[in-house]
C-alpha cells in the first residue's frame, strides 16, 4: 500500500508534474477534534488522465484509493476480495501527511494504532473506466516519523465522509 502513499506526495511536491487538474471530490473529517477538508483531483497531461482516487482492479482482488490533497494529504485505502460493492468489506489503512512535513518527516496512519480503521462505502458505481464513491471513515492515527515504528502514545482519532469520482486502473 505505500506505493499509492507515494504517488500522492509526489503530485503534492511537484505540482508541475501534473499538469492540469481538476477537483472531482471532497472528502471532509474531524482530526482530533479540528474540521478538516481535502479535494480529490484528476490530472491531464501529453501523458493520458490521472486521478487522486483510483480503483485498482486486480482480477479476484480490488483496491480503491482516495487521496485529499489540501492541508496536506490524506490517504485511505481498502482492499476487497470479492465483488466491490457498496457495504464491500477490507483491509483499511489511513494515513495523514502534514502539509511541508514531506516523505521522511511526521505522518499519521492507523498501521499499528491499535484499533482497526472503517471505511464504508454507501454508493460505489463502477462503469469500467470510471466511477463514484460516497461514504464514511473512521480510526485512530498515530504519529511517525519517516519510517519509524509508530508512536502509540501520540495518537489523534479521525472520522470523515467522502464523495468522489474514481478512475478505474486496471493492472
Amino acid at each position: 500500500m505505500l506505493r499509492p502513499m507515494l504517488a500522492a506526495l509526489v503530485l503534492t511536491a511537484f505540482p508541475h508534474l501534473a499538469g492540469a487538474t481538476e477537483t472531482i471530490g471532497t472528502i471532509t473529517a474531524t482530526v482530533d477534534g479540528v474540521e478538516r477538508e481535502w479535494q480529490t483531483i484528476r490530472q491531464s497531461n501529453s501523458d493520458g488522465t490521472d486521478a487522486s482516487a483510483r480503483v485498482y482492479d486486480l482480477g479476484p482482488m480490488s483496491t480503491v484509493e482516495i487521496q485529499g490533497m489540501g492541508e496536506g494529504t490524506l490517504v485511505m485505502e481498502v482492499a476487497v476480495v470479492g465483488d466491490l460493492a457498496p457495504g464491500a468489506m477490507g483491509e483499511v489503512q489511513i494515513a495523514l501527511f502534514p502539509k511541508g512535513e514531506g516523505f521522511m518527516g511526521a505522518r499519521w496512519t492507523s498501521e499499528d494504532a491499535g484499533v482497526a480503521p472503517v471505511l464504508t462505502f454507501d454508493t460505489l458505481m463502477l462503469d469500467g473506466t470510471g466511477g463514484e464513491a460516497t461514504g464514511t471513515f473512521a480510526g485512530r492515527l498515530c504519529r511517525a516519523e519517516g519510517f519509524e515504528d509508530v508512536d502509540t502514545s501520540d495518537c489523534r482519532e479521525i472520522s470523515g465522509r467522502f464523495e468522489t469520482e474514481l478512475l478505474v486502473v486496471e493492472e
